[in-house]
């Protein structure tokens, strides 16, 4: 009877959470619009030499993909979660957007972003759900904004896909390498 449950803990266990990294676990499927995204994979924001911890990242795709440019073509929905693993205060994550995003033709898009940034605590949750030409921005699920600019939406995801990550084992853990 022990080993049973044990078991049927573990298999639940395994059901439940899709992928763990720097004790953040993350479920393999996720509620969406009424569609189930799969769990693609997940990183963890590095920074400094000493390669410090800073939020553990998942991405919920439609069907699983590899290949960051055909994840970032495709506008089918995908939502992209970070969790923090320590605290970071809103003028670091302000300069971490205004770095990624700073061509012109984002400024708009860019200071509405600004605009909901604050201060993070381990533990807090920013959600980016990228839907028909638009991204919708969710601090701790609650929804803060929705930008509708196709253009914004793919540039903000190709921070994390693009040529130049925050790290790299961050975009290759997103993409399930």
């Amino acid at each position: 009877m022990k080993l049973s449950s044990v078991l049927l803990t573990f298999f639940f266990s395994l059901q439940l959470f899709g992928l763990e990294k720097a004790g953040v676990s993350y479920p393999d499927k996720l509620s969406f619009k009424e569609k189930t995204l799969i769990l693609n994979g997940v990183g963890v924001r590095e920074a400094t030499i000493f390669n410090v911890d800073v939020y553990v990242a998942a991405l919920y795709l439609v069907k699983k993909e590899k290949e960051a440019n055909n994840i970032l073509k495709t506008e089918s929905d995908k939502v992209l979660k970070m969790t923090f693993v320590r605290d970071v205060d809103s003028e670091k994550m302000d300069k971490a957007w205004k770095d990624s995003l700073s061509e012109v033709e984002y400024k708009k898009s860019l200071k509405q972003l600004l605009a909901v940034s604050r201060d993070l605590k381990k533990g807090d949750t920013i959600t980016l759900e990228f839907s028909q030409g638009q991204v919708a921005y969710l601090f701790n699920k609650k929804r803060l904004l929705d930008i509708k600019d196709k253009k914004f939406s793919q540039k903000l995801l190709s921070v994390w896909l693009g040529p130049k990550p925050p790290n790299k084992g961050l975009k290759t853990g997103l993409l399930g390498q």
